[in-house]
């Protein structure tokens, strides 16, 4: 017989979605047992890597409007009815835990200001006093350093979540469901290498991230079978095989938000890592694998969500994507302005791999191509002989004459000059949105007839919220807090609590 452990709420996943269920049912009364799969020092959960501006609807009809506008009819409307409520006051629940909802540079808007209710978005970013929560734990930011973004986030979350009485384990994780005549009951777990059985009185809420960090979920879902993620590389669709196997429902599987992303196989670590590569500080150019000009490639410096969508591009001739990868292309000004990727956000926050501030390390590498010729830094890469010199040599001619036939913005237009550098592009984003279908109440559904599976909840990336189009930035972030704050709720009520 294993060991039983009894509490009201079993939480998997310490990350955003998982730690506002745990403290929503915490401070509803519950016993909680939140269960970790990563150690204490090697935490990466997606939210702790973000660049951490969160979305609120103060204007609850016309935010719902425009969620609805950017869901493109993929989302129900009672997910989205849900999340424009609960947002509404979601920068004072932050608040509550040390974290400061400020306004800050480098907000952009809501991304899609043609659509009904796109101006009442509010959007702050995180910033906290707080000190490192986990002694040991390596990151862009000294352990007392004030901080901003998603460490600051982090910070005020796990902070509040080890103050909570939660019991939270680290290196633990389900191995399959408890399911009693169709209901979940809780779990069968290993915590630290031992095996446990947990029975939730109310619910178990599924909060294990995406599957962005499976090779072999992603070729099976995604379009773009070479789709790479710049978020926790760890997350790998384990929760999503637990709900399965209690009959759960899946929704908008071939969903995922993003741009060009950089994604190379780290020697160090064993590991591949995707970066948010920042193309600000010099000339860019980016072209297809046969070297031909395809975007507007201010939308990929300025980080817009739907980039993805120019480079999803399928050659029947070839039975290829040549978009993915694509070659960005830039010169020595770039190379000099500073690290190639965001220092503050992704995995270089949270100390999965420190850029060079001269990029000569990745140069060193490999992941920087190098050469006299555009053609010949991309074959430094892998890319195929193409028209790379052609491209660069038309793109120069539109710098010279200051007008872009893709559109670019005049201040853009910066020509390229000898020696060339140039790094893969890729299809990907931050993580996958799609997952376990949830209704408003964070219930997970059930495939055969729709009907809530009883005891058993989602929240965050798995089976988000988002739909054809991103709303804006901190829109994850904000979904995923959401939706946590909403299954801990349901699930404390369903213990009897509330």
């Amino acid at each position: 017989m294993k060991p039983t452990i009894e509490t009201d709420v079993l939480v998997l996943g310490a990350g955003a979605a998982g730690s506002a269920a745990a403290l929503t049912a915490r401070e509803a009364g519950c016993d909680v047992v939140l269960l970790e799969v990563s150690e204490a020092t090697r935490h990466t959960p997606n939210f702790r890597m973000a660049g951490a501006w969160v979305m609120s609807c103060p204007d609850i009809p016309a935010g719902l409007e425009y969620l609805r506008a950017c869901s493109g009819g993929l989302v129900d409307e009672d997910m989205l009815q849900s999340w424009a409520v609960e947002s509404r006051a979601l920068f004072e629940w932050l608040e509550r835990y040390g974290i400061e909802m400020r306004l800050s540079e480098g907000i952009r808007g809501p991304e899609h200001p043609e659509f009904p209710g796109a101006e009442t978005l509010a959007l702050r970013r995180a910033w906290t006093s707080l000190p490192s929560p986990i002694q040991g734990q390596p990151g862009w930011f000294a352990p007392e350093q004030a901080c901003l973004g998603g460490e600051a986030l982090y910070r005020g979350i796990i902070t509040a979540v080890l103050n909570s009485g939660a019991q939270l384990f680290w290196d633990s994780h389900a191995t399959s469901l408890i399911i009693d005549e169709g209901a979940v009951r809780g779990a069968h777990t290993s915590i630290q290498g031992h095996e446990y059985e947990i029975h939730a009185r109310g619910g178990t809420v599924i909060a294990t991230g995406g599957f962005g960090g499976s090779s072999e979920l992603v070729r099976q879902f995604i379009e773009v079978p070479s789709t790479e993620f710049y978020g926790n590389p760890f997350n790998d669709g384990s929760g999503m095989r637990l709900g399965m196997s209690a009959g759960a429902d899946l929704v908008r599987m071939n969903r995922l938000i993003g741009r060009g992303v950089g994604a190379f196989d780290d020697a160090e670590s064993g590991l591949r890592l995707g970066f948010i590569l920042d193309l600000n500080g010099g000339g860019y150019l980016i072209v297809d694998g046969n070297g031909d000009r395809y975007m507007n490639e201010s939308r990929q410096a300025n980080l817009a969500h739907d980039v993805l969508y120019d480079m999803i591009d399928f050659d029947s001739t070839s039975g290829s994507y040549p978009r993915s990868p694509s070659y960005y292309l830039f010169d020595s000004a770039r190379l000099n302005a500073g690290p190639l990727t965001y220092p503050d956000r992704g995995v270089s926050t949270v100390g999965l791999y420190s850029w060079s501030h001269d990029n000569l390390k990745e140069i060193a590498s490999g992941w920087i191509g190098v050469g006299d010729t555009p053609s010949e830094a991309a074959a430094a890469v892998g890319a195929n002989a193409g028209r790379f010199d052609e491209a660069v040599t038309g793109y120069n001619r539109a710098c010279d004459a200051g007008a872009d036939r893709f559109g670019r913005p005049g201040e853009t237009l910066v020509p390229l000059r000898a020696p060339f550098y140039c790094v893969p592009l890729f299809v990907g984003g931050p993580h996958t949105t799609g997952g376990l279908r949830r209704n408003g109440q964070s219930q997970v559904l059930a495939a055969l007839d729709g009907a809530p599976i009883t005891g058993l909840y989602s929240a965050g990336e798995l089976g988000q919220a988002i739909g054809l189009l991103y709303p804006i930035q901190g829109c994850s972030l904000s979904e995923a807090f959401c939706s946590g704050i909403v299954a801990g709720r349901n699930a404390a009520r369903e213990a009897g609590y509330l």
